[in-house]
């Protein structure tokens, strides 16, 4: 059985055979400049269990905590923040199998081989259809940003069904897409950063969806045999939340990383010290180390207590835990982005080079760096916006995010 430690010296082991991690790293800007992870190091990931972490044991997934669930997305970013990425987009969709019946958890979830990737706005048109052998709904339409998709099996999407009456608000579904059924748009992931996660658009047209595999968007309650009895699932959606900034804490530690080894050799032009002589430099790469420290601390903590929360069955998160895991996540994608900056700052013209330094044979990834921390900073659910979703709540008003329900 895989278990965290073989998960971890997967990624970092040394030795004879090059690790995941120093795989993923070498391959990084092939995957970047293919706008996608190649196949072998993405089979190489299936097959060390990163896309079924979240998984229960009982259809063949590893079940981890929470807590080394985001562990081992930060490792994997520290090598390739796009493989961080993709790892957490397929894992957090395993969560959401915990609101679809047994007949879909069986026919979609079962096996040690499924990724997953997720695109959730806009909802698809859904239209009920009957067929031979069973009823359910004619999808259509197109959604953006399904990360990692030439790799998945399943796209977990928003469904519509327009109303019947004007005036009545639509019926929305959370369903699964068979990938193999879905136009895959290739050319549509052209970004600042974060390229080699592949989140191209994809397109339904007049996909049959069974009927048992579309379940209302609404707040619930976890009643699955297969989900119910395990704390993980408890959570609700929150974990999709906090590991959006598990890859940006990945990227700002390797930041931090590959400047104190540049510091050791480089002397920037016109001057005969090198970096680390440099009082700024000594300076500003302590701060960004206790930057980084009081944001892992904090977004681990609010992670730790909404774990501790739901530790009984028929338990279920208060609006405190999610506003704390909503205000670290947002907190640990901002730090991280501008400790990102300072070392890409304090790397000097090493800092927008690509490639390998001559003297070094260090490679240059701070503009990478900087590129996709500037790019996560972006999400929806991580972006600096939530800070006021939650400071409305604090101050007694109406919060304008609707996901606190869930």
């Amino acid at each position: 059985m895989t278990d965290v430690q073989t998960l971890l010296d997967a990624i970092n082991l040394d030795g004879s055979q090059p690790s995941l991690g120093a795989r993923l790293r070498a391959a990084a800007p092939a995957a970047e400049a293919n706008r996608r992870g190649s196949d072998e190091l993405v089979a190489a990931m299936r097959d060390a269990g990163l896309f079924r972490m979240w998984r229960p044991k009982s259809l063949g997934g590893l079940e981890l905590d929470a807590m080394t669930g985001v562990r081992i997305f930060e490792e994997l970013a520290r090598y390739d923040s796009s493989a961080g990425w993709n790892a957490h987009i397929s894992n957090v969709v395993d969560i959401y199998g915990a609101w679809f019946p047994d007949s879909v958890s069986e026919r979609v979830y079962a096996g040690d081989h499924h990724i997953y990737s997720g695109a959730l706005n806009p909802p698809f048109i859904a239209a009920p259809h009957e067929r031979e052998g069973g009823t359910g709904y004619l999808l259509n339409g197109r959604a953006p940003f399904a990360s990692g998709v030439v790799h998945a099996d399943h796209v977990l999407a928003l469904a519509l069904i327009p109303p019947a009456t004007e005036g009545s608000p639509p019926d929305v579904f959370f369903t699964l897409l068979p990938q193999d059924q879905l136009v895959i748009h290739t050319s549509t992931w052209e970004t600042l950063g974060m390229n080699a996660t592949g989140s191209y658009d994809i397109e339904a047209k007049d996909l049959f969806i069974p009927a048992d595999q579309m379940v209302p968007l609404a707040p619930r309650q976890v009643t699955a045999p297969k989900y119910a009895t395990q704390q993980l699932y408890r959570l609700s959606m929150w974990p999709l939340v906090s590991a959006l900034a598990a890859p940006a804490l990945g990227v700002a530690r390797a930041a931090i990383d590959d400047l104190v080894e540049l510091a050791t050799f480089k002397v920037p032009f016109y001057t005969q010290r090198a970096l680390r002589d440099r009082d700024i430099v000594q300076s500003q790469v302590a701060r960004a180390k206790a930057q980084l420290g009081a944001a892992r601390a904090y977004y681990y903590e609010a992670l730790q207590q909404a774990w501790d929360a739901v530790e009984q069955p028929g338990s279920s998160l208060a609006q405190a835990h999610k506003h704390k895991i909503q205000l670290a996540t947002c907190h640990a994608i901002e730090q991280s982005a501008e400790i990102v900056g300072m070392m890409f700052r304090l790397a000097g013209s090493s800092g927008f080079r690509r490639g390998t330094d001559p003297r070094s044979k260090l490679e240059l990834r701070f503009e990478k760096h900087l590129r996709d921390a500037t790019t996560m900073t972006q999400h929806a659910f991580g972006s600096t916006s939530r800070y006021e979703s939650v400071g409305q709540a604090m101050l007694g008003l109406d919060s304008d995010w609707p996901f606190f329900a869930f």
